[in-house]
Order: structure tokens, then sequence, then C-alpha cells
């Protein structure tokens, strides 16, 4: 987000995206991703990422600032308020 800060979206992305990569699975790098693409106008590529978060996120608490940070787009991609998939 830092990257964001300093206007670069290019870099503010690379650095989420390779996060993300880096720690497949885990629901604080994939969040970040989300509000990340988001922040940068990539909607597309933020709800895909949301999509998959979804089920990675099954225990996660919704009240946690970075949960908290994606509500609003939860909310436009017209997902339930408990956007989260039950564990498979």
């Amino acid at each position: 987000r830092y990257a964001l800060r300093l206007g670069d979206k290019g870099w503010a992305e690379r650095l989420a995206r390779d996060f993300a990569a880096a720690a497949p699975n885990q629901v604080a790098p994939l969040a970040n991703l989300i509000d990340i693409l988001e922040k940068c106008g990539k909607r597309k590529d933020a709800a895909a990422e949301f999509a998959k978060l979804r089920d990675v996120a099954a225990e996660a608490d919704l009240d946690t600032p970075a949960m908290k940070r994606l509500a609003p787009l939860a909310k436009e991609l017209k997902f339930p308020a408990d956007w989260r998939n039950p564990r498979k």
C-alpha cells in the first residue's frame, strides 16, 4: 500500500502479486492483493482474486482491518455480508 501512497500503481500491483504468490492460500496477502487491484481500477482482476479468497478465508475474522477494507467491494460484487464460503 506504500507504493500506492507514492502514486506508483504498477509497482504496488507487482509487489502485491509477488507477496500473494509467495504465500499461496494465505488470507492476508490475498486480501491485500484484492485491495490493491481495486484501488488500481482493476475490478475484474480483483473480483477473480476475491473468488479465491472466499474459499481461503473460510475461518478468517471479518472484523480485521484487511477484511473491513474489502467489505465495500464485497457489497458491490453482490456477495452476502458474510462472503466467506464454508470450509470444504
